[in-house]
């Protein structure tokens, strides 16, 4: 009985030992996380490649944002040129939060860095949807559908747009479309009615301020 006792006061203690670890390494991380989504937030790179490599504790996985902790390293990989860093920290992010668009856009950007054109457009495609309001990654999406005379998929987007109130959205969209071979002047016409209604503009305002 009382070898009994002796093991549970053993178990209790290391299962309280682990709990304090682990608030630790949360603590830890949660004081990182916040540069981490600053830098992000104002394009900043503030973090070096010692703080990288040795700060940022693979627990917890994700941000308060839900952003994956290894999306985030994979970003500052890509700005020092690491790429193959940069696309398995992006893996291991993919698989933490499989719907974060943050990391699809990343990884498009990082295989448009290393011209691969067409997997980059994979996962401009596999975020956009996930995510029809986000601005990075959708005017990425129609820019490169209208840089590689894709018209047909640019103009099948439309329908998924209808209800979008977002001005950069509309505006990249439309001017993927004006740069894009063979669009229909009356299907043109047609998105700037339908962006100027969602927006809450007059035609003529929306493709001046698209335009300008």
């Amino acid at each position: 009985m009382r070898l009994v006792k002796v093991n549970y006061l053993y178990l209790f203690i290391l299962i309280s030992f682990c709990l304090v670890y682990l608030h630790f390494l949360r603590f830890s991380s949660y004081q990182t996380q916040t540069l981490l989504i600053s830098d992000l937030l104002t394009n900043q790179y503030r973090l070096s490649k010692q703080d990288i490599e040795n700060k940022l504790s693979n627990y917890p996985s994700l941000t308060v944002s839900l952003i994956p902790i290894q999306s985030l390293k994979a970003r500052y990989y890509f700005n020092q040129g690491e790429m193959i860093k940069a696309h398995n920290s992006l893996d291991i992010g993919l698989k933490d939060n499989p719907y974060m668009v943050y990391s699809h856009y990343l990884k498009a950007r990082i295989y448009l860095s290393e011209n691969r054109i067409l997997k980059s457009l994979e996962y401009l495609r596999q975020g956009f949807a996930i995510s029809k309001n986000a601005p990075y990654l959708s005017s990425l999406y129609f820019a490169l559908l209208s840089q590689l005379n894709l018209t047909n998929e640019l103009v099948m987007i439309f329908p998924e747009l209808q209800e979008s109130e977002d001005s950069d959205i509309w505006k990249f969209y439309y001017l993927s479309l004006k740069n894009s071979a063979g669009v229909d002047v009356k299907f043109l016409k047609s998105v700037v009615n339908t962006a100027s209604i969602n927006l809450g503009i007059s035609e003529q305002e929306f493709i001046h301020n698209s335009e300008n």
